[in-house]
């Protein structure tokens, strides 16, 4: 990467804490006075913009071709859980108060939402897949003149049939909903043993 592309993505961690402090400070005075709630510092919605943007060129993110897909999830996750971000927090390893780091806040938030994502889109291409190892070859192919039979149509059928997904492919939705099931059927007692 070169030095435009570093300036391009480049965020400043220290000038985005005062920042969400001045935010921070501007909502507590809104709240005593009664008046509505100022939006979010245009600075901090810039870092997440570049945050999130930068973030799908890591190594976990960058073949996924519904990338903006997933820009607009972290984005969105970002904006809901901006005033959630806690200024200090109390550090269990130091056993003292420490500054937060809103950095590491929103690229936590953004690698989350990608996952999301991710999983929403395997999850759509198991069900096609299913759908079309469960249907027969005449949903989806009609005959047209001068055809010289069922011929591509089978083939096509049997690749879509052959990459479908095997049990430790499945999205995760799918998996958390296969475990539920069978420790509902299983009871909880059984859980333990």
């Amino acid at each position: 990467m070169n030095k435009l592309d570093e300036k391009t993505f480049y965020v400043s961690n220290k000038q985005l804490y005062e920042e969400y402090v001045q935010w921070y400070i501007a909502i507590r005075e809104a709240e005593a006075s009664g008046k509505e709630i100022p939006p979010i510092p245009p600075y901090i919605v810039d870092a997440m913009m570049k945050i999130a943007k930068r973030l799908t060129y890591n190594h976990k993110f960058i073949n996924y071709t519904f990338k903006e897909d997933m820009i607009s999830d972290a984005l969105y996750d970002c904006i809901r859980f901006a005033t959630k971000f806690k200024e200090t927090y109390f550090s269990k390893t130091k056993g003292q108060i420490e500054k937060g780091n809103p950095f590491s806040y929103i690229t936590t938030i953004c690698f989350r939402a990608f996952f999301r994502r991710i999983d929403k889109e395997k999850t759509q291409k198991y069900i096609k897949a299913k759908l079309v190892a469960q249907s027969p070859d005449s949903d989806f192919f009609d005959q047209q003149s001068g055809d010289d039979g069922n011929e591509y149509a089978n083939q096509y059928i049997e690749f879509l049939r052959e990459v479908g997904y095997s049990e430790d492919s499945l999205p995760m939705s799918i998996k958390r909903n296969k475990k539920a099931k069978l420790l509902e059927a299983r009871g909880p007692l059984d859980e333990f043993e």
